[in-house]
Parts: C-alpha cells; sequence; structure tokens
C-alpha cells in the first residue's frame, strides 16, 4: 500500500511539472505592438442600434505577426482613435515578408449622426502620430 501511495504521488508530482512548464514557454515568446493601417473603408453601414462594419487594411513585417485585437485609443465627440494590435511569436524561424491584410472593425452606434473612425497608421518624420481614417453618416433607425 505504502508503494502504491508513493508511485501516485511520484506520478502527480512530475505530471504537474511537465503541465505547467510546457505551458509557460508558449506564453513566454509572444509580445504584442502597434500595426500599421494603410486604409480603411466603410462596408455596411446601418441604423442606430444595428451593427457597423468597417474593412481595414494593415501590413505585417514577417509570418510571425498576426493580428490580435483593435484598441480604442482616444474616442472624443464622435472620433474615435483606434489601434491595430498585433501579435509577434519569438522563438521559431521567422521571415520577412510585408503583408497587406485585412480585419472588420464593427460598432453599435448608440446615435444617430456623423462618425470619425481614425485608425493608427504609424508615425512622420517628426514623429506624430499619423492616421488614416473615414467618416460615416448614421442614420435614424426607421
Amino acid at each position: 500500500m505504502l508503494n502504491f501511495l508513493k508511485s501516485g504521488i511520484v506520478t502527480v508530482y512530475f505530471g504537474i511539472c511537465f503541465i505547467s512548464c510546457s505551458d509557460v514557454d508558449k506564453r513566454d515568446n509572444i509580445t504584442y505592438g502597434y500595426l500599421t493601417a494603410t486604409q480603411v473603408e466603410a462596408t455596411e453601414i446601418r441604423p442606430v442600434g444595428e451593427i457597423n462594419k468597417l474593412q481595414v487594411t494593415y501590413n505585417t513585417n514577417n509570418n510571425c505577426q498576426s493580428f490580435a485585437q483593435f484598441r480604442i485609443l482616444k474616442n472624443t465627440n464622435n472620433i474615435t482613435n483606434v489601434g491595430v494590435i498585433g501579435s509577434q511569436v519569438y522563438g521559431k524561424q521567422c521571415t520577412d515578408k510585408k503583408e497587406e491584410k485585412k480585419q472588420e472593425f464593427t460598432f453599435r452606434p448608440t446615435k444617430a449622426g456623423e462618425y470619425t473612425w481614425k485608425f493608427w497608421a504609424g508615425r512622420d518624420s517628426d514623429q506624430s502620430s499619423k492616421y488614416v481614417e473615414v467618416t460615416v453618416t448614421v442614420p435614424e433607425k426607421k
């Protein structure tokens, strides 16, 4: 009985060590940053309270970068600055390859009127942020 108990405890101990160690490596090799937007266009503008869609085009620099999420940077008087957040995987063979990719951005307006969406597009030579933008007019619900 005592040998059975010892072997059970040893098995559980090693199982915990191997499971916890394998997961840590995957998380530590990912970083996040802004990807540059190059174009934004309104693809589906609907009335107040309904989901509206914008098509955002952005660039990646290698095959280890991918889209993660959109982040609202600033929202003042229906003018919203948005960042395209990307993930970068380290520790594997990455190939330099500039690619243009697209991602749908959705929003649900609470009132009718003009909305301006500005997506971060990098920095100018003087290091000020530049944006690509689109202004849409959301109609009242009929």
